[in-house]
């Protein structure tokens, strides 16, 4: 019994991997500062994220869609600052209330076409031309897919990537309104990067969507795309917890370093920069990494589309 203990009291006290210090989920951040504001109100309400000290002239727009009931941005307030500091501005859309999931899609849409024209006025960092990609948490996920399948009759841009954290499944209340029976019309060449905690592949609900999501777009072939199950390890203290509210951070830890914020940078990177393939769409070293526990033991590895035999 007292080596048990004196094991579990050495497992206990090591702690988890520091934030890389660059790379995709790194800190090699080219903004000091962000600049946050609210356009509009209610569901109408959208938050513009913009980078600063130094800002630049222009940037790349990345539109962020929220899970569930986020109707603000501050549980994710981490990662869009991050992805801000990192060199592009984000559109976070309100889009609805929990009561009227029949406006969502409008409503996103409308966010999105209204943020990029105020982006592109004097005192804002405007978009680059054909610049935008879009990520989606949870029911985000599925708006994403809708969005990106209908840019064109929304009249906004396609995005040059599709990043889902942990989609929604089909039993959410507001499937109905957003069915996803068709994604053919999703440019071929757009990069698709479907992020699950681990935990989650054990239910089929929470991967239903993650699989359609793969198999309804056969059209993207599978070199720009990727499915990535992020884990959960609990070798040390505080143990690292990958579960449905993983890409909402809090605590932020290397869940999101090593895994939602690394394959959002990478997938940026590849399609904005042409760089950090190898971290998001290949199978390597760099891909699967989640870093070290303090005692060199590395934490448990991502798995990836090939392990699912996609």
């Amino acid at each position: 019994m007292a080596a048990w203990c004196v094991i579990l009291a050495l497992a206990a006290a090591q702690s988890p991997p520091a934030q890389p210090a660059s790379g995709p989920g790194g800190s090699d951040y080219a903004h000091a500062a962000v600049v946050r504001s609210q356009q509009r109100s209610g569901d109408r309400a959208y938050w513009l994220y913009e980078p600063a000290a130094p800002a630049p002239a222009a940037a790349p727009v990345v539109v962020f869609l929220h899970g569930y009931g986020a109707s603000d941005p501050t549980p994710y307030d981490a990662m869009l600052r991050h992805l801000t500091r990192k060199g592009h501005s984000v559109i976070y859309p309100r889009y609805g209330s929990l009561w009227n999931p029949w406006a969502y899609e409008r409503n996103a849409a409308d966010a999105v076409a209204d943020g990029l024209a105020l982006l592109a006025t004097p005192g804002h960092v405007a978009p680059l031309s054909g610049q935008i990609a879009f990520a989606g948490h949870s029911l985000g996920g599925i708006l994403s897919l809708r969005l990106a399948q209908f840019s064109n009759a929304h009249g906004i841009p396609s995005p040059r990537a599709l990043i889902l954290h942990d989609a929604a499944g089909f039993d959410t209340p507001a499937y109905a309104y957003m069915r996803l029976d068709d994604l053919s019309a999703i440019p071929s060449d757009t990069v698709l990067v479907l992020n699950c905690a681990q935990t989650s592949l054990r239910d089929h609900n929470a991967t239903e969507v993650w699989r359609l999501a793969w198999t309804g777009t056969a059209q993207i072939p599978r070199s720009l795309r990727n499915a990535i199950a992020i884990p959960t390890d609990r070798h040390g203290s505080p143990a690292l917890i990958s579960d449905h509210l993983g890409a909402q951070g809090g605590p932020v830890d290397a869940i999101d370093w090593y895994g939602y914020w690394k394959y959002t940078d990478a997938s940026l990177d590849v399609v904005f920069r042409g760089t950090h393939r190898e971290y998001v769409l290949d199978d390597g070293s760099e891909l699967r990494n989640m870093g070290l526990w303090s005692d060199a033991v590395p934490v448990n590895t991502a798995r990836t589309a090939a392990d699912f035999g996609y």
